[in-house]
């Protein structure tokens, strides 16, 4: 299995908020940080993205987050 390496080479401070998110998301905290996550075995059409994405029946949502 293939994986990919990623790496923060920059500090993450003065970033905006929404990319540090994606930061915390890969599980970069510190600079100079590698973590390896594997790939995906095969890609996803646009439609099966769409079909992933729709929550279960019976879900709602009760307060918009702000952004």
């Amino acid at each position: 299995m293939s994986y990919f390496r990623i790496t923060l080479h920059r500090s993450a401070i003065g970033l905006p908020k929404r990319t540090r998110g994606v930061l915390a998301a890969l599980g970069l905290r510190k600079r100079s940080q590698t973590v390896f996550h594997p790939e995906v075995a095969q890609a996803l059409t646009s439609k099966q993205l769409r079909e992933e994405r729709q929550p279960e029946p019976g879900f709602w949502v009760e307060r918009a987050v702000p952004r």
